[in-house]
């Protein structure tokens, strides 16, 4: 069963999206003359919903989308979240297993921050970006792009994260401070991107990257984009820390994953039921609801039909 996610679920009303599929699996429950066996009891579909925890399935959302974030298909926060979900349904006694699933094109990379670990995307690959591998370094926050000289001539040894946005039309100073932070040998560039799209892109099944063929600007240092979310905490978590070593990687294939956790039937049967979502989001998204309420829907499920 894979995973993913969207927005924060702060508001009440939007909480109401969590359980869709707990509420659509319920209905086809209630609506067939269906019934399961459990300890000489037969429990109706209508009574199967006084066995889900509702409470439950809005933390799972909230530990998928708020404290892990955004989860790309071979990012390290997808396996973090494949840990969960094994270890959830391995704890209510399912015969659980793992699949690596290869993966190629899907260029993703990791940020170790500390103790914070950050799933980021990277630049469209093409001849003029050639800045996949491994880096490490001090941190570094630059607040104003535009002034770059600010840090120095070498940048030897120093990640510097900065605020930018999707497009050089819009921000020039995002395409400007990479190519002076290049020049002056920064070990890796972090741009903290925020979540800024146009209304027709909102439905897009890609978001916007940074693409350096319409600049013809050549980079060969690492650079990673976070999104909106983490724009946000870690330049407190640098005001908070001060200097802070930081490792990160980007790569342009990494395995990706399933949890596959089975239910015997008490009966011997031919028939299967299977209840699946995915785990992991599109970056930039959080990915509460693509497809973090699914995930939890799913365990919701798995823990009422335990016994």
């Amino acid at each position: 069963m894979k995973g993913a996610m969207s927005m924060k679920t702060r508001n009440p009303i939007k909480l109401i999206r969590v359980l869709a599929l707990v509420v659509m699996l319920s209905m086809l429950l209630t609506a067939f003359p269906m019934a399961v066996e459990r300890e000489e009891q037969v429990i109706s579909g209508s009574d199967f919903l006084a066995l889900l925890d509702y409470d439950a399935a809005v933390e799972d959302v909230k530990y998928l989308s708020q404290t892990i974030g955004t989860r790309p298909a071979g990012s390290r926060n997808e396996q973090i979240a494949l840990d969960y979900f094994y270890a959830e349904c391995e704890a209510l006694g399912y015969e659980t297993y793992r699949q690596e699933v290869p993966m190629s094109g899907n260029n993703v990379g990791d940020i170790y921050l500390g103790d914070l670990v950050i799933a980021t995307a990277t630049p469209k690959s093409n001849s003029y970006y050639s800045g996949f591998g491994s880096a490490e370094g001090t941190a570094v926050y630059l607040e104003d792009p535009a002034d770059v000289a600010s840090l120095g001539e070498d940048l030897t040894g120093k990640v510097v994260f900065f605020p930018g946005n999707w497009r050089s039309g819009k921000d020039p100073d995002t395409y400007t401070a990479i190519a002076a932070l290049d020049a002056a040998n920064a070990e890796a560039i972090v741009v903290m991107m925020d979540l800024s799209v146009y209304a027709s892109e909102i439905n897009s099944k890609t978001l916007p990257t940074l693409d350096f063929s319409s600049s013809k600007m050549t980079v060969t240092t690492p650079v990673l984009l976070t999104n909106a979310m983490d724009r946000e905490r870690i330049p407190a978590y640098l005001a908070e820390h001060g200097e802070v070593e930081v490792k990160l990687d980007s790569r342009t294939s990494s395995p990706s994953g399933n949890v596959i956790a089975v239910k015997k039937a008490a009966v011997e049967t031919d028939l299967t039921i299977y209840v699946t979502a995915h785990i992991d989001s599109v970056h930039p998204s959080p990915g509460a609801n693509d497809n973090g309420s699914g995930i939890a829907g799913t365990l919701t499920i798995a823990r009422a039909l335990k016994d």
